[in-house]
């Protein structure tokens, strides 16, 4: 949003539910979305269901504790996701911050983007959408997911699988748990999509672990 926009002022940008963006390859993984909401004594340090890659403060620690993973090329759709599985397995809870400090020309219609560049000719496409399929199959066998890991060649399968122990989940907390913090439920390896639990009116209890 523009930060010259008065309209925001009162407000804070609340993460609080999930939805399945669906790339044009039919690999689609699990991702989120925002939304305003006026600011109150509540709400004021609301914890979020996941974190946004474009405004992240935390103690530098958490770079330890959960490294970002360099092997995920071409990855858009599901990649905050993923992190925030990571880093809420690993102990760390993520809040709203309590008044507007910045903002992002998020959109920027006639502006070049990367997944524009690396499609540019035939032959770019293929590999772009080859890479970013072996992302995606790596961001759900790390979220505990089925995968088409097993039916890739062998090279693709060592590139999916590369240093995957360094880039997994954490243990403080298991994905089942983070899975029901979020409001999802799996079946049988699948996310399902017809029982997705709103969080965006409600508030997190730390005490009951209950969203009110």
């Amino acid at each position: 949003h523009d930060m010259h926009d008065h309209q925001y002022d009162s407000m804070s940008n609340n993460i609080c539910n999930i939805n399945f963006s669906m790339d044009d390859e039919g690999y689609g993984v699990p991702s989120h979305f925002s939304m305003m909401e006026n600011r109150t004594p509540k709400n004021m340090k609301k914890q979020l269901i996941a974190l946004s890659q474009g405004c992240v403060f935390a103690k530098s620690k958490f770079l330890l504790d959960v490294p970002f993973d360099p092997y995920l090329p071409n990855l858009f759709n599901g990649e905050e996701f993923l992190f925030s599985a990571r880093m809420w397995t690993s102990g760390w809870n993520f809040y709203n911050i309590s008044r507007k400090i910045c903002s992002h020309h998020y959109t920027r219609d006639k502006k070049p983007k990367y997944w524009n560049d690396n499609q540019n000719t035939d032959k770019k496409k293929k590999h772009y959408i080859h890479v970013k399929k072996i992302s995606n199959q790596r961001v759900k066998h790390l979220i505990g997911l089925n995968n088409e890991i097993k039916s890739m060649n062998k090279k693709d399968q060592a590139n999916c699988l590369t240093h995957i122990d360094k880039y997994g989940l954490g243990s403080v907390r298991t994905i089942s748990d983070y899975y029901d913090f979020v409001g999802l439920t799996i079946r049988e390896g699948e996310i399902d999509k017809d029982n997705v639990k709103d969080r965006c009116e409600l508030i997190y209890n730390n005490n009951s672990k209950k969203w009110e």
